[in-house]
């Protein structure tokens, strides 16, 4: 492969990129190897809600390690319930 300014640019960019997860990582003081499965201190973060597909993604993150599980919840089904029907016109509780 021939080394272009182009190639070393873009190398560069990937090593400063790395360079700042890495300070990221350090930043927040996660250990070096991952927490074994029951030894996990979890933290959740924003949920983020895919409404056009009907999903839900809860995620969490590992105060020590640094590791995040993603929860997907689809909905299977909804319901409405007017709670205030007593004072609507032609409601059946009239």
């Amino acid at each position: 492969m021939t080394v272009t300014r182009e190639s070393l640019r873009q190398e560069l960019n990937d090593l400063q990129a790395r360079m700042k997860r890495y300070e990221e990582f350090k930043s927040n003081q996660y250990s070096e190897t991952i927490c074994k499965d029951d030894e996990h201190q979890w933290q959740d973060n924003q949920p983020t809600v895919y409404s056009h597909y009907g999903e839900m993604v809860m995620s969490r993150t590992c105060v020590y390690c640094g590791l995040t599980m993603n929860d997907t919840y689809t909905r299977m089904a909804a319901f409405a319930d007017d709670q205030w029907a007593e004072f609507r016109e032609g409601s059946e509780e009239e």
